[in-house]
């Protein structure tokens, strides 16, 4: 059974819970809400906003009956959210977090975010649906989409970009790859950073490639900064020769680096070309074909 440690300085009626107990709770309740804060809160904004999180707990749990509430001041904790900054208040859903982005603290607007954000908006996307559901390559009739490739490397940059999900929800699709386990898309889409954001938006593909990655960024490119960055057409899922003509050039470039790489990168071309000759007179039809 988890127990939660009162601070002494922070006389409330939510409690602080330590790293561990912190993810025990998250994992075994629907719905938290945390508020994360500084390790040294003596200020008076610092204990402002407490008292300002005991309120806003008060009225939100009129609309999440099971809305569970808990305060954080572990530095380890913020960084592996990637916060932005702190207080800040994390919204999980089923282990799933999302960082209320508003620029006050109105009861009424905090409430409706909540409510608004029960459910999960970044979608997950697969190699066997990727294409169905985006419907890249066409450009076709399910709108644009804004995609984040990542792995378990940075999978903290994850509670932000459910937050950009959140507030673009209505204008677009929001998705997210892990490319380590998907890795015709990682090869199809050449990603080869953890992130890698692409914008897909009527059979042309932008990279997200700017220095900030924060929720404001990655708003404003979605929303029309874009245009801004070079247009490329949405790569077709690769043949097996696609493959091939691939691993032939990477197997070219290693034997170039190769102390005797002139004589090896001779006799590879070699090989490569009698192969090709062999797969052409195996498969080239006969006259007899032709006539018939």
């Amino acid at each position: 059974m988890m127990i939660l440690l009162s601070s002494p300085i922070l006389c409330s009626n939510i409690k602080l819970a330590k790293s561990s107990e912190f993810k025990w709770f998250v994992g075994n309740n629907k719905f938290v809400l945390a508020y994360f804060f500084d390790t040294d809160c003596s200020s008076s904004i610092c204990l402002e906003g407490i008292r300002q999180f005991e309120i806003l707990a008060e009225e939100s749990s009129h609309s999440l009956s099971t809305l569970q509430m808990v305060k954080v001041s572990h530095m380890a904790m913020q960084d592996e959210f990637e916060l932005p900054k702190t207080p800040s208040f994390v919204f999980f859903r089923d282990g799933n977090p999302i960082i209320y982005m508003g620029s006050e603290l109105d009861i009424d607007e905090f409430t409706a975010w909540l409510d608004q954000n029960r459910d999960i908006s970044t979608q997950s996307l697969y190699e066997d649906d990727f294409e169905h559901l985006t419907q890249a390559a066409s450009g076709a009739t399910t709108g644009d989409w804004f995609v984040m490739f990542y792995t378990d490397q940075c999978n903290k940059k994850l509670a932000i970009w459910e937050s950009v999900a959140a507030r673009l929800k209505y204008k677009m699709n929001i998705a997210m790859v892990d490319f380590e386990k998907n890795d015709k898309l990682a090869d199809r889409f050449n990603i080869k950073k953890c992130p890698t954001r692409i914008f897909f938006r009527l059979g042309k593909i932008y990279e997200h490639d700017l220095k900030r990655d924060d929720f404001e960024s990655l708003v404003l490119f979605a929303e029309g900064w874009y245009k801004n960055a070079p247009a490329k057409r949405v790569p077709q899922e690769k043949t097996p020769f696609d493959k091939l003509v691939d691993s032939i050039v990477i197997t070219l470039k290693a034997y170039q680096q190769q102390p005797y790489g002139p004589a090896a990168l001779g006799a590879f071309s070699t090989c490569i070309l009698l192969i090709f000759i062999l797969l052409y007179c195996t498969f080239k039809p006969s006259k007899q074909e032709k006539l018939e």
